[in-house]
Order: C-alpha cells, then structure tokens, then sequence
C-alpha cells in the first residue's frame, strides 16, 4: 500500500508515506498510516483527474473493484463541485454548527425509529459548549425539532415509502445539497 501511494503521488509531489504499529484500546495491534507533504504543491486541475486516477490504478494494478469504487467517489465529487460551482450567492445559506449527532448505525440507519431499535446502542447529540445554554429547559417541552446536516450519507435514494401508510408505494421526495 506505502509503494502504491508513493507511485501514484509521483510527479505531483514529494511525500513521506510510512506506517507504524500502534496498540489500540483494546490491545489489539494496528498499523497506523501517515502521509507528510514535504513541498508545496498546486492542486491537480479537476479535469485532469480522471487520467491521473486511471494511470495510479493502473500503476497500483489493484481490482476492479477497487477501480471501480475510486472512480465512483471521483465522479461524485466532480457532480458536487459542477453544482456548487452553479449556485449564485442568493441560492446558498450558511449555517452554525451547533452540535454532532451520534447513533450507533455505520452504514444503514433505520428511516423511523422502532421499538425494536431500543437497543441498537447510544443515541446523542453532543452540543458545542458555547450553544449549551440553548438547551436549558428542553425538558419542559412535549417536542423539539432537530435540524440535521448529514455529512456521512451515501448517495440518496430519491423515493421512499412514507412510513405512515400501510404498504404504500414508494414516492419522490427532493433532496438539495450545497
């Protein structure tokens, strides 16, 4: 992995690519990864990465799997970067963050919560401390709202089955990111 990643940065940068073993919590033995940059560099202009990433897998000689996934996440980031290139200052909002939502879900989160996902692990939300007093008294309240940002979801489906209906047929819904 430390050959492939040195290989791929070749020509682009110098860079020291070296890996440690570290003890984990649990005593388990782990090997940590680091990457340093030893020079300034530019960035790599967008429209030449689809070459770049093809040649360094090509050079990497690894699966079409793993082809297929890195070309995956470069195409998505090419989508975000032409349609957040697209918004006019009016079409963007900038907000806050006030706090992290944690669940123990990793990859599939249930779309409603049921009982029988009591147990699936801790639910919380962590409040930055300057936002703290915000949260005095939520307790007296029947409902609150929360407004959620989610940084770490996978590419979203576009219909649903609305979760009141029996058996309902799924329907669109819109979902913009900036």
């Amino acid at each position: 992995m430390v050959r492939n990643i040195k290989n791929a940065t070749e020509g682009l940068c110098l860079v020291d690519v070296h890996t440690h073993l570290e003890f984990l919590p649990n005593e388990d033995i782990a090997h940590r990864l680091h990457l340093t940059l030893l020079e300034e560099v530019e960035p790599l202009p967008w429209e030449e990465t689809p070459a770049f990433l093809e040649k360094a897998l090509s050079q990497a000689d690894v699966d079409d799997a793993y082809v297929d996934i890195a070309q995956n996440v470069l195409s998505i980031l090419l989508a975000a970067k032409t349609m957040v290139a697209s918004l006019s200052p009016e079409q963007t909002i900038s907000l806050p963050i006030i706090g992290t939502a944690h669940t123990p879900y990793k990859q599939i989160a249930p779309y409603q919560p049921q009982p029988e996902n009591i147990n699936d692990g801790k639910f919380y939300i962590q409040v930055e401390p300057r936002y703290v007093a915000a949260t005095q008294a939520l307790n007296t309240f029947s409902h609150f709202f929360v407004l959620s940002y989610l940084d770490k979801s996978l590419e979203p489906e576009t219909t649903v089955r609305p979760p009141w209906k029996p058996s309902p047929p799924k329907q669109g819904y819109m979902v913009l990111w900036t």
